[in-house]
């Protein structure tokens, strides 16, 4: 067996463990999210939600940072992800740019669906116009997805290795900070932030496992 082949079929085993462990944590993230929105429905209390909820009141003197941060993660999110959609589409990336725009379009559509469904009131919900309802969180949904896939579509880019991880590096910040906005602006339990951040993995690793990177069918 020639050196050529033998690289052609670690690739394809690596191409195949990767893809895996992808749909697992799709699969493992959904059923996740169903479990805390089923506990969520029938009115369970979270350990932690009182308990993070006052210490986020501690914050609420950085108010107008909070609400840029919320407001920054909310309609500015949907330009920058038509703005992945448009790029990939000039790149001739074309399946990847309908399974951008599907996923994004189908976790906020799910997000909105779950809210009406589950009908939990805010903590505070005079703070929040226009949506009464609380679960789960579409502010670090969206950004955990969108901030994930550009994230994702940098890692597999020819950019440095310093480059790649820096930009997820800071991608994961942002959406922690996302989600403490919104627990500080009262808008969120905290629970509300951990089922939308479990939706959103299960996104990011749904597309991750559809746009997985395999070796040519034939070694060269």
């Amino acid at each position: 067996m020639g050196a050529t082949t033998v690289e052609f079929a670690t690739s394809e085993r690596q191409a195949a463990r990767i893809s895996s462990a992808w749909l697992l944590i799709a699969v493992l993230g959904f059923v996740a999210f169903a479990i805390v929105t089923l506990l969520v429905a029938a009115r369970v209390n979270f350990w932690f939600d009182q308990p993070l909820l006052d210490l986020a009141h501690n914050l609420a003197g950085l108010a107008p940072l909070w609400n840029f941060v919320s407001d920054a993660a909310n309609y500015p999110m949907i330009g920058v992800g038509v703005g992945i959609v448009l790029w990939l589409l000039r790149a001739h990336r074309y399946r990847e740019a309908v399974l951008v725009a599907v996923a994004l379009a189908a976790a906020t559509a799910g997000s909105e669906l779950v809210k009406l469904l589950v009908a939990r009131p805010r903590p505070a919900q005079t703070l929040v116009e226009g949506v009464v309802y609380s679960y789960p969180s579409g502010h670090v949904l969206e950004a955990l997805s969108i901030f994930g896939i550009i994230g994702l579509l940098i890692w597999r880019s020819a950019s440095p290795r310093w480059v790649r991880i820096g930009v997820n590096v800071v991608f994961a910040i942002l959406v922690v900070t996302v989600g403490i906005a919104r627990v500080a602006l009262a808008a969120h339990y905290p629970s509300d932030v951990l089922g939308g951040a479990i939706a959103g993995i299960s996104v990011l690793a749904t597309f991750a496992w559809l746009t997985s990177r395999r070796p040519p069918v034939t070694p060269p």
